[in-house]
């Protein structure tokens, strides 16, 4: 891993390698183990190259997982907030137990998003959460000497939400605000951020479901990705194989494209879940530039190819996309 250390590996044979703690950065290249074992609640894992390694299990709090490897595995994960899950592989075939659900969000004060036309539009406290809001009410034409805050019921014609301050000097609601008027807009999904996209995903609780990041859709409804437990993905180094090698006449393929395995039970099987924390595994016949993994996934939906790289004096990672700079070892 470092400069020093360069093709330095650790052969655990049949034994289990195990990293537990409260707080364990780790950062380990060409480890090999019956059962590889990460479980912990904060810090940070690098692990390259591990290989031969039939079961291994990482578990964290809020620790981001990054691990590489050039068999192919069978890989369990989970990322609890958002589906920060990020694979790449020469060949990936993903089961997801992830699905999408959207809802209107009731409000604290006992009104639901479905009225975005008839309540949101009218009673400045849905969003009094974030902001304190001016009315300017015209009237024949004629500007009230003051504008006053007031809740409507029924607003006149002209009533234009304004910013009790300008607006550099007040969060901003993304893509949602005139910047002419310093207003906001009146659309479903801008009047439903206030209450699903700025509000923090610990703090996000309905439906049942609490601890997920929201995203508004057009109608003004509340997104979530949704995971009812692990999903499942088959990553193989190698471009064009096959998920199921036994299934396939052997007159038909040769290895390394198909071979001795079915769906679900590859070389390796790893299980990585993490409450907060990103994770990654990217399997490639070799990771030092002559080849390079083929496709890429990050939250269940194909990304944009980037070839992984490694740079031990900057110690930054860089797979299928996702940029994440590690703490130097002291």
């Amino acid at each position: 891993m470092d400069d020093d250390t360069r093709n330095f590996g650790l052969e655990f044979g049949a034994n289990e390698f195990r990293m537990t703690g409260k707080n364990l950065v780790a950062r380990i290249e060409n480890v090999s183990a019956k059962h590889i074992k990460y479980d912990v609640t904060s810090g940070s894992l690098l692990a390259t190259d591990v290989t031969f390694t039939p079961f291994a299990t990482f578990n964290s709090f809020d620790a981001d997982m990054t691990v590489t490897t050039d068999k192919a595995t069978t890989v369990h994960y989970w990322q609890k907030s958002d589906n920060l899950a990020c694979l790449s592989a020469g060949t990936a075939y993903i089961d997801s137990a992830c699905t999408t659900q959207c809802g209107f969000v009731t409000s604290k004060y006992g009104a639901s998003a479905s009225d975005t036309e008839s309540k949101l539009a009218t009673d400045f406290r849905f969003l009094d959460r974030y902001y304190r809001r001016y009315f300017d009410k015209s009237l024949n034409g004629q500007e009230a000497a003051n504008a006053t805050v007031v809740a409507l019921t029924s607003p006149p014609a002209g009533v234009t939400r304004r910013l009790l301050q300008t607006c550099a000097q007040v969060p901003e609601v993304p893509g949602c605000i005139d910047y002419t008027s310093c207003s906001l807009l009146q659309t479903p999904k801008c009047l439903c951020k206030s209450s699903c996209d700025l509000v923090p995903p610990a703090e996000l609780d309905f439906d049942g479901y609490s601890g997920i990041r929201g995203t508004c859709d057009d109608e003004g409804k509340c997104c979530r990705l949704v995971c009812g437990g692990h999903s499942r993905a088959d990553l193989f180094p190698h471009p064009g194989t096959v998920r199921c090698g036994l299934c396939v006449p052997q007159d038909a393929c040769s290895p390394p494209t198909c071979g001795a395995w079915t769906a679900g039970n590859l070389e390796q099987e790893w299980w990585l879940t993490s409450k907060t924390g990103q994770i990654s595994v990217s399997v490639a016949a070799d990771l030092g530039g002559r080849s390079s993994p083929e496709q890429h996934y990050y939250r269940g939906e194909p990304t944009q190819p980037i070839t992984p790289s490694f740079d031990s004096d900057q110690k930054v990672l860089t797979v299928a996309g996702l940029r994440q700079k590690l703490p130097q070892m002291k």
